[in-house]
């Protein structure tokens, strides 16, 4: 495989219109130029920084493929680059935002989900500066139903965050009690309702029965226990 170096070299000699076409090509085994370069965010940021604005955004959506050739090794088709880069650099997320052109963009960047159904907001849901950012791309109005809205693997961000308190923690920071409290009764039970979902770990089950006023929450809890 040729350099980063080498390939940013060959990219400036292309005409901008072509360079796109270049940094999409999946190799052999499904990976572009920039699902190898997102191992390197600064390269990754080096390489979107040469092509045009307005083709930044189907750059970073690009999907890792299967593989040209017949292999005995399982690939985990479907990775988005703005996942493969945060997951070696969070601090590289922000930078990559930056290079798109305007916030619709920007929106429609992490809002792309891989093709298990898990977007750039699950991945960042440990870190409140990083979900704030993310949440911040979306109209105030649309904001909670990016938590509670059921994604293609079948559950919430809400959800998931209920199995660990340290990442509820980071969504609670974010909305108002009162949010929150809709967004729990609101949400959709998917495989389970939400509450049950929390029983997995204590502090998230107290924190959002806390949202609950005091004479709700044994009935709250009853509830989700007949729809078990």
């Amino acid at each position: 495989m040729p350099t980063f170096q080498e390939i940013f070299t060959t990219l400036q000699t292309l005409p901008p219109q072509q360079r796109l076409a270049a940094v999409n090509k999946p190799n052999r085994n499904g990976y572009t130029v920039l699902h190898q370069a997102a191992t390197d965010p600064q390269s990754l940021i080096a390489i979107l920084e040469l092509l045009p604005d307005t083709d930044r955004l189907a750059a970073v959506t690009t999907k890792h493929t299967q593989p040209q050739h017949r292999t005995t090794y399982s690939y985990n088709t479907g990775h988005t680059i703005l996942s493969m880069a945060y997951e070696k650099d969070e601090q590289s997320l922000k930078a990559i935002l930056k290079l798109l052109p305007d916030t619709e963009d920007r929106l429609a960047a992490v809002k792309d989900t891989e093709t298990q159904g898990d977007n750039i907001l699950l991945q960042a849901m440990y870190n409140y500066e990083t979900c704030k950012m993310i949440l911040d791309l979306y109209p105030p109005g649309d904001r909670l139903a990016a938590v509670t809205s059921i994604m293609q693997n079948h559950s919430t961000i809400l959800h998931w965050a209920t199995k660990d308190s340290r990442a509820l923690a980071v969504i609670f920071k974010i909305f108002t009690p009162e949010e929150l409290l809709t967004a729990v009764k609101k949400s959709p039970s998917v495989n389970q309702p939400l509450l049950h979902s929390a029983t997995s770990d204590h502090e998230s089950l107290k924190m959002i029965l806390e949202l609950y006023p005091e004479n709700e929450r044994f009935d709250a809890m009853m509830e989700t226990d007949e729809k078990k």
